[in-house]
């Protein structure tokens, strides 16, 4: 099982801070990137805003996901992924290798 307690939110505002641990999130699926990657929204229990968490899958899993799908993800932290945000801007972004998701 993963630490419930480290958010989306809390993943999003610093996302070196828990790398190598395991962590339990849920949210929805957001935008789906390829067969192995996928945004995952998940609001912050403290303002509401709803930030999004990178999920990486190794297996293709996320071909069979459809965005607005209610997800929990079990996985691991991993070091941000570099990237264009949809502004085309630069960013870092949260990311977690995920072992299992239901």
């Amino acid at each position: 099982s993963g630490d419930e307690s480290i958010s989306g939110a809390r993943l999003v505002g610093n996302p070196y801070k828990f790398v190598g641990k395991r962590i339990d999130l849920n949210g929805t699926v957001g935008t789906v990137l390829d067969t192995n990657a996928f945004n995952l929204e998940t609001g912050d229990p403290d303002t509401g805003d709803v930030v999004n968490v990178l999920i990486i899958t190794t297996n293709g899993d996320a071909k069979d996901l459809e965005p607005g799908q209610a997800l929990r993800v079990l996985g691991t932290v991993a070091d941000p992924t570099e990237g264009n945000n949809a502004l085309g801007g630069e960013g870092k972004f949260a990311t977690v290798d995920a072992e299992y998701m239901e």
